[in-house]
Order: structure tokens, then sequence, then C-alpha cells
């Protein structure tokens, strides 16, 4: 087959999928929890105080989860991918019958642990391999990443996809967003960490709907908000 001639020229058989090309991003998610992971997950702007800018979190949390919400069945078993310091799982957690978050840095499965401690139906693991394998087949209702994804290089991205449709029920929804390298925003905000090392990785919505498609998912609809596109699957 084409795949096996492809490894067979790479230089033999792909090893087990352990997470190896993301040890960069893991090493800097796991620098993260130690450091100001508040203002990791959503930056602080020039000349916003404290106290706006921890008002901006929790308003942008609600109104993202109000997003998720409208595209989700009712009292959802959920997925959450990334859930950091809880920006969207607290607002959502009075709205799923249960949550269930993944990180692929220890460090943030303890500082979410941590944070969320006491948080009903409730639970946090690590991601030990980009197929999600871990996870019980048809088992969600819904998978949501918000903020995450954009930090996946694009071949364990679409590992990631093919295993939420693997998790999700039939008819199970996913909702995630990632940045637009098309819009003016999205573009601005490329050209600004081009000479660094952030883990940032930038898609096309031409690029998210071939990954969607070639994962399997029955349907799929993108919307666009500034420099974030936003993508709402069906299993």
């Amino acid at each position: 087959s084409t795949d096996t001639r492809i490894t067979q020229r790479l230089g033999g058989n792909r090893e087990p999928n352990v997470l190896k090309e993301n040890e960069k991003i893991i090493a800097y998610w796991n620098r993260a929890a130690k450091g100001d992971a508040l203002r990791e997950t959503v930056s602080q702007w020039a000349h916003e105080s404290d106290e706006d800018y921890l008002k901006r979190w929790v308003e942008e949390g609600e109104y993202v989860a109000g997003k998720i919400k409208s595209h989700s069945p009712a009292n959802p078993v959920a997925l959450e991918i990334g859930p950091g310091m809880g920006r969207i799982t607290l607002p959502m957690s009075k709205y799923c019958r249960s949550i269930t978050a993944l990180d692929i840095a220890p460090e943030m499965v303890h500082l979410t642990q941590e944070t969320l401690q006491g948080l009903p139906n409730f639970e946090v693991k690590l991601i030990t391999d980009e197929d999600l394998s871990f996870l019980p087949s048809e088992s969600f209702d819904l998978v949501y990443s918000i903020a995450c994804f954009q930090h996946a290089e694009k071949k364990t991205l679409y590992r990631y996809l093919r295993g939420i449709r693997r998790a999700l029920r039939p008819g199970g929804v996913l909702f995630f967003g990632v940045m637009s390298l098309c819009s003016e925003q999205g573009w601005q905000h490329f050209q600004a960490i081009v000479e660094t090392d952030y883990p940032e990785f930038f898609h096309t919505p031409e690029e998210i709907s071939c990954y969607l498609k070639h994962a399997g998912f029955s349907s799929h609809k993108l919307e666009y908000e500034g420099e974030t596109l936003w993508a709402i699957a069906q299993r």
C-alpha cells in the first residue's frame, strides 16, 4: 500500500504513538503550569488592570460556553480537551451530566485537579497517546476543546480527531476552535509569533474540513469569529 511504501522509505515501522513529537509542547505547558498559567491561556491586554482582566476571563468563558451549549445535546456526558484552570469547565459544569477533562502535560493535569477540586461529576486525565485509545468507545455525547488544538501539531490534531470520533456516541457533537490563518486578525497573530518558539499552529478552513472529513465525521460546519475558526462536527 501507499502507507507501507512511505513507512519503508522513512526507515521502518512507526513507533507506538507516545507523544514524542510533542515533547517540546508538553515541556512548555509543564512550565506554564508552574508559572502564570492563567495568563498563558488568556493574554492580558496592555494597560488592562488585573481586575478588568479577571472579569474578562470569566465573561469570555461564559460566552464560549454559551456557544458550545447552542450546538450541544441536552444534559450531555462531556469530554473537554485542555481544561486549563476551568475557564470553560466551570460554566459547562452547570449544564453537563458529567465532564471528563484531558490534558497533554502532567503539571497542567495536577493544576486542573487542584483548581477544580470539589467540582461534582468531574475528573481530569493525562493524554497518554494521541489516538486517545484509552477512552472507551461511544461514551460521550459532546466533546469540546477551546484554545487548545491551536497548540497541537497538525498530525497530532488529526489523530485527536480520529480518536474523538471513536469516543463519541452516534449523533454526538464535537465543538472546537483553532486560529484561522485566513482572517486578518489571525494573520496578524501569526506574524507576531513568527520569530518565536511559541507552540501555536494556524489552520485554513479547507484544512479543518479535510481533517474532519477524513476522520470520519458525518457532517460539519465552520463559523468565523475574529481570529478564531469554530468547527462543529457530528458523528
